[in-house]
């Protein structure tokens, strides 16, 4: 009995820790658009990482009070790591495809 105990409990916190199993993950993603600023100029790209991190917090924002912000956080993040690469290449003077930067993430 004093060997199963820690166990079992070890094995409550991790489950009251984790997502639960029917959690659905969602794709979530935005698109910010540039075609009105100067990206050459500091004062174009401070207003696009403004816009960026505005948008990575509105796709990540959950109407749930139960999600973890936790996951809240990690979804933000994604968003936000998924535009930096985008960013640079424009930075760079690499023109995108098209005048807006994607962001894309997995909310729970």
């Amino acid at each position: 009995m004093q060997r199963i105990l820690p166990s079992v409990i070890a094995t409550a916190a991790a489950l009251a820790l984790s997502a639960p199993a029917w959690a659905k993950v969602e794709q979530v993603s935005a698109r910010v658009s540039y075609a009105d600023l100067d990206i050459g100029h500091p004062a174009g790209r401070q207003i696009l990482e403004r816009r960026v991190s505005r948008a990575a917090t509105t796709i990540c924002r959950d109407p749930s009070p139960f999600t973890p912000m936790r996951l809240i956080k990690a979804c933000r993040a994604e968003a936000l790591a998924s535009a930096r690469p985008q960013l640079l290449a424009l930075y760079e003077a690499r023109p995108l495809t098209e005048p807006a930067v994607v962001l894309a993430a997995r909310m729970p």
